[in-house]
């Protein structure tokens, strides 16, 4: 049977299966890597939309060996919650959390030798030790120190900066998910060239990471001693490649809170951009694009309700969004609306709702990162 429609007190909710996660680490992700690898699970931006405490502690559980977070607010609040594990923050440091992050034992990463004398004038005063991970940029165009620039700063690091310990070095890949494999090679050429010059300098970080999700299943010549999983934690591929045992972790439901009857001929929602063609039973769901629902869904997406699909219909609007329910006459108010997930025969997915939203699943998933309610099963 379908899942029991909601009816009294019902609430949206969206619905994190922690299990999945746990599976998709160590049945999915850890087997497709050296059993030395570390792994740097990303859970910035609020765990992908599905929880920064509850996946960070699923993960620490799991033993993971870091954690990959973006501001200095999500690493306060992993060590507020009791996390220990080793966060690694990715975000640009500023000068004024330097003592937070280092109090709380937090390695940054430091993408410029601007960057990289600011620490060290805090640290001057405050003698306080940092741990670092210098990022390379070689080709992405967006952060990091450019190879020919990389000697000079490692030597200030050894000879001048006592209390920065280098702890890792790191490159980000701009396409590694792109069936044109040559920029990613290009990039993990520059790369391990790089490392090897250090290597032969007896510079060896004791972390070296460059692949991200789709770098991990494309690319294992560039697994390096480090990875940094993010998208595939939470049972998503990030592009088609279908990967045996992935679970998806998430699922959103809402409720129907309100059905309106309207003649033919009556248009929905703003603009005017859809018209009714016959006698129709419209179903009102309280969320709309502030809770993360595309915009593009507007005439396009569709919902679960009783385990058969129903069309979105007229512009999503802020907090709602209207389904046309006329084909079946036994939908009540309170019933449950699937958004994501699976009902009892069929079911909307993260990649499906992206491609009808002309975007992609990281989209979808980090809309929702201020959702208000989750269940964590």
């Amino acid at each position: 049977m379908f899942n029991q429609p909601k009816k009294s007190g019902a609430q949206s909710e969206i619905v994190v299966d922690l299990g999945s996660i746990g599976h998709n680490y160590r049945h999915v992700i850890r087997p497709m890597l050296n059993s030395d690898t570390k792994i740097i699970a990303m859970v910035k931006s609020n765990a992908y939309g599905h929880g920064l405490i509850e996946v960070s502690k699923t993960l620490e559980n799991e033993q993971v060996d870091c954690l990959g977070i973006f501001s200095v607010d999500e690493a306060l609040e992993l060590r507020k919650n009791g996390i220990k594990s080793r966060i690694i923050m990715f975000g640009i440091p500023h000068k004024n959390d330097f003592d937070s992050i280092a109090s709380n034992e937090i390695a940054v990463i430091v993408a410029s030798a601007n960057e990289l004398q600011q620490l060290h004038d805090w640290i001057s005063i405050s003698k306080k030790h940092m741990k670092v991970h210098l990022k390379i940029d070689t080709g992405m165009g967006r952060l990091g120190i450019f190879p020919k620039e990389v000697f000079t700063i490692v030597e200030k690091i050894f000879n001048d900066y006592p209390f920065i310990e280098l702890e890792g070095i790191c490159t980000h890949f701009a396409e590694s998910s792109s069936p044109d494999r040559s920029y990613t090679l290009q990039q993990g050429m520059i790369f391990n060239s790089l490392i090897e010059e250090l290597a032969h300098k007896n510079i060896n970080p004791p972390m070296i990471h460059a692949a991200n999700s789709g770098g991990i299943i494309h690319f294992p010549e560039f697994h390096f001693n480090a990875v940094r999983p993010g998208i595939l934690l939470y049972g998503l591929s990030p592009d088609s490649t279908k990967i045996e045992g992935l679970q998806p972790a998430l699922s959103l439901y809402s409720y129907i809170g309100n059905i309106k009857e309207l003649p033919v001929g009556s248009y929905i929602s703003y603009g005017r951009t859809y018209q009714t063609q016959k006698p129709s039973k419209i179903a009102i769901i309280p969320l709309g694009y502030a809770d993360g629902i595309p915009l593009l869904l507007s005439n396009k997406g569709k919902v679960l309700i009783r385990d058969q699909f129903f069309p979105i219909v007229g512009s999503v609007c802020m907090n709602q969004f209207m389904v046309d329910i006329t084909e079946n006459g036994d939908i009540q108010t309170g019933d449950q609306v699937i958004i994501i997930g699976k009902d009892c025969h069929k079911s909307i997915t993260v990649p499906e709702l992206a491609q009808t939203a002309s975007t992609i699943t990281y989209d979808v998933i980090c809309r929702l990162t201020g959702f208000t309610h989750r269940r964590f099963i």
